[in-house]
């Protein structure tokens, strides 16, 4: 089966000349926030105490998941009405990777 090489670099300049425009041309955003973003944390505790003692977000709920009783949600509060949301799957982890850009 062969392969079709992607030309990464000529999907980004069309995105760019399609949708990025110039700083001055650029309408200010509506957002007043955002409710809640979701990460996926491989450790509770060890997310808890950098979240709450590292970065000052204090841990403002913690429950089970609705949708997977071994898994747990919780949220740290980001201030002005913004919260960081967290899920853990413990039955069912993450495959190995690799850290890299």
């Amino acid at each position: 089966m062969a392969t079709t090489k992607v030309d990464y670099a000529a999907k980004r300049e069309a995105l760019m000349k399609a949708y990025l425009k110039p700083r001055s041309k650029r309408p200010a955003t509506s957002a007043r926030g955002i409710h809640h973003l979701a990460l996926i944390s491989s450790d509770i505790e060890r997310t808890i105490k950098f979240y709450s003692e590292v970065l000052g977000f204090p841990l403002v709920e913690l429950f089970e998941n609705r949708d997977l009783a071994s898994s747990t949600h919780w949220f740290h509060d980001l201030g002005h009405g913004n919260l960081l949301a967290f899920f853990d799957f413990p039955e069912d982890p993450m495959p190995p990777t690799r850290e890299a850009v």
